[in-house]
């Protein structure tokens, strides 16, 4: 397996990939995601996330197909007089094909990220799971991460 920072050629296979986060995303809350579109319809966003400033998408290449990816952007407090100074690495998303699960693939892309995240000087790595997301719970405690807060939702329609 390697993992290398995305290319253009590499979009329909994000987006491939990002579709199987869709679904499982939507199946678990339909209220907050879209209907899986099967195809392009996201292909706009994920382009955008190539070559964002401040930011990198990494994919994960084995058997000469891609079978992962995440996105990262920096963010810095260094402004917001009531937080800590910190330049924070914000992770995205991060999908792994479902056939590639449990071999290692998100660590391997977890660890390019921090690794990109040290070399821009930052100081500490973040990310959003969902609450229904019981195993990336586990797969990010295994990888050292732990709650911090929550996010909280009432909806009003």
């Amino acid at each position: 397996m390697r993992i290398r920072p995305a290319y253009v050629t590499d979009l329909a296979a994000i987006c491939r990939l990002a579709e199987q986060l869709a679904a499982q995303h939507h199946d678990h809350a339909p209220e907050t995601f879209a209907t899986p579109s099967g195809g392009w319809r996201d292909q706009d966003y994920w382009a955008a996330q190539l070559d964002p400033e401040d930011g990198a998408l990494f994919v994960a290449e084995a058997d000469d197909q891609l079978v992962g990816f995440v996105t990262a952007r920096l963010s810095d407090t260094r402004a917001i007089s009531f937080l800590q100074p910190l330049i924070l690495c914000r992770i995205g998303t991060l999908v792994v094909a479902a056939s590639h699960r449990r071999h290692g693939v998100g660590a391997r892309l977890l660890a390019e990220v921090e690794t990109w995240a040290k070399d821009n000087d930052a100081d500490e790595i973040r990310l959003e799971v969902m609450e229904f997301n019981r195993d990336a719970q586990a797969f990010y405690a295994r990888q050292d991460f732990h709650g911090q807060s929550r996010i909280l939702a009432k909806p009003l329609r």
